[in-house]
């Protein structure tokens, strides 16, 4: 594996544990070569699921469950593979899998 990509990856998945624990999410599942993470966030009484998206150019994103994703979101999804379509529900199936 090309040391650049490797020392890439190792630096997302930090950024997204670093991320989880300064906001106190618990980690649910981490994709480093697709670029995101689900979390779970304590909101009073309520647990709700966090979508983080590593975005090249914009950073890091984060959506909670009952959100729209933002269509800029679901062409980067397809860009990568992520979804066949834009299609939101189909995203949150395939980064929950």
């Amino acid at each position: 594996m090309n040391k650049a990509l490797k020392d890439a990856r190792a630096k997302l998945f930090e950024m997204f544990f670093s991320l989880a624990e300064v906001f106190g999410f618990e980690v649910v599942r981490i994709n480093v070569e697709k670029g995101f993470m689900v979390a779970n966030a304590k909101i009073g009484k309520e647990v709700k699921r966090v979508y983080f998206f590593y975005i090249p150019k914009m950073g890091a994103r984060a959506f909670f469950e009952d959100s729209e994703f933002p269509e800029y979101l679901l062409k980067h999804a397809l860009e990568i593979g992520l979804t066949k379509n834009l299609n939101g529900k189909e995203l949150l199936q395939r980064v929950e899998r």
